[in-house]
């Protein structure tokens, strides 16, 4: 029943994408998909305190302006109209939402994460990316996080001699409902990569749907 109910999210969201197209200004398409997964991860625990904003230390420093962040209700944070300003050591989860996630958008988040990582505080969020679809081919993403892929077994494989192109994005869910061929074999281009923060390298998680990864972050906070 759980897997029925994870793949209904996941088919949901991926419709919401398709039937969001119908709006032709790209800003007000982007929030209105920012807008309906923030909401569904609220219906999933409204505990949680969901907000567009930025993170600040005690020191004043500031983090860049982040799509959706996450904390346990309760905390404090100031008011700037629709936006808000969190401590650092507050936020459990910061997400970056992306409709086509392209090379530029990946490098984008791994400086904004870094720049989170250099604040001044004792604790800092798990930082990911959420794309509907990404504009790479799926073993050049993969090789970035230090995977690759093996034809004779038809399955990617950790190779920890690939360096890692964005160590500070903790993970990266993708829902894409897209096919490619890997070295001719046909992949489905879905997936969940989660950080091991123990080897500092990547967990890789292509069972469908990804999405149901992704609810274990929020289920533990």
């Amino acid at each position: 029943m759980f897997k029925e109910i994870n793949t209904y999210y996941q088919k949901l969201l991926n419709a919401q994408y398709d039937v969001a197209e119908i709006i032709d200004h790209l800003l007000t398409r982007g929030e209105v998909r920012e807008d309906f997964l923030k909401d569904i991860i609220k219906k999933r625990k409204d505990s949680l305190k969901i907000e567009k904003g930025i993170l600040c230390d005690h020191q004043g420093q500031q983090s860049p302006q982040c799509d959706v962040l996450i904390a346990k209700s309760g905390i404090a944070v100031e008011r700037l109209g629709t936006h808000c300003v969190m401590q650092v050591s507050d936020c459990n989860i910061v997400l970056e939402i992306k409709s086509n996630a392209t090379t530029r958008d990946l490098k984008e988040c791994e400086e904004k994460a870094a720049r989170i990582n250099n604040l001044e505080s004792a604790t800092f969020p798990t930082y990911g990316l959420f794309c509907y679809k990404y504009d790479l081919k799926k073993n050049n993403l993969l090789r970035r996080f230090g995977y690759r892929y093996e034809k004779e077994t038809q399955e990617f494989y950790k190779d920890e001699t690939e360096p890692l192109k964005y160590p500070h994005i903790d993970f990266v869910l993708a829902i894409s409902i897209e096919e490619e061929e890997t070295e001719g074999d046909p992949v489905l281009k879905q997936m969940f990569l989660m950080k091991n923060k123990e080897t500092n390298t990547y967990d890789l998680y292509l069972d469908y749907p990804a999405i149901r990864h992704f609810w274990r972050l929020i289920d533990g906070l």
